[in-house]
């Protein structure tokens, strides 16, 4: 195996191993072949969403169909990709217009696990038509891990909300701007472990709410004094858990996609 080239990207669920042939799933052959303008001979790198990457040799194409492709080679993702530990993503949804730079930019972060949060003030309820919701973040999700380079598709749950929390939630944070503890300082009073994000909806969780997360172990940490978009709330607090992760972290490998608790 060998250190991957740049090439351009497709996500592939199912990848064989070298001199098998896989079937490119035909969203993914419409970036390649009407977007990047591959042809039939060229290559692109394939990866599964679950770790794994292959250099392909694009061989069928049939437009508005899945391609066929010979896998050549498997190849080493770049050292430290990944983050050491689970990242976790619990957020109100935005306003549509800015749903998708959330989930892109969060899974670009490190995000390992992305969840709807339910929240009494909050402008979109994420249990109306939730698959919908939960199909749209995955596609973004994918979209972003072509971009950025991860081979670790994050995970979409369910609508989550605090009244459905059974487990402990001591490796949370909810985000909260009264608070005087900023983040970078909670993160440094713990050891290196799964951190979970949770960040309510522009109007704020109610007392009730962050009650039912304290009780289950959850700590608050604010960002500062100014006033921040829920969007932008989520990914400074990603952007800092995931530094922290980086340079206080263990070398204990990459972190799994269902490893939180919830």
């Amino acid at each position: 195996m060998r250190r991957s080239p740049t090439q351009p990207r497709a996500y592939v669920p199912e990848l064989p191993p070298p001199g098998g042939r896989c079937t490119v799933p035909t969203d993914q052959v419409q970036h390649l072949v009407q977007v990047l303008r591959l042809t039939p001979g060229d290559r692109f790198l394939a990866f599964d969403g679950r770790g794994q990457r292959r250099l392909c040799r694009l061989e069928h194409v049939e437009r508005g169909r899945a391609a066929t492709a010979l896998v050549e080679e498997t190849l080493v993702a770049p050292p430290g990709l990944e983050l050491p530990h689970a990242l976790e993503l619990r957020v109100a949804p935005p306003r549509a217009a800015r749903e998708e730079s959330l989930v892109r930019s969060a899974v670009e972060l490190g995000a390992t696990r992305l969840s709807p949060l339910v929240a009494r003030r909050g402008v979109r309820n994420p249990t109306r038509r939730p698959q919908a919701l939960q199909r749209r973040w995955a596609r973004w999700a994918i979209e972003a891990c072509k971009q950025c380079g991860r081979d670790l598709l994050p995970e979409v749950t369910d609508p989550w909300s605090p009244g459905s929390a059974q487990a402990s939630l001591e490796d949370a944070v909810v985000l909260h701007p009264s608070t005087p503890l900023l983040l970078p300082s909670l993160l440094e009073e713990r050891l290196p472990g799964p951190v979970i994000v949770i960040v309510g909806p522009e109007g704020g969780l109610a007392e009730e709410e962050i009650d039912l997360l304290r009780s289950r172990g959850c700590r608050l940490a604010g960002l500062g004094p100014v006033t921040l978009r829920v969007e932008t709330a989520a990914l400074a607090a990603l952007a800092t858990a995931a530094t922290w992760l980086r340079t206080r972290g263990s070398a204990a490998g990459p972190a799994q996609k269902n490893s939180s608790t919830s």
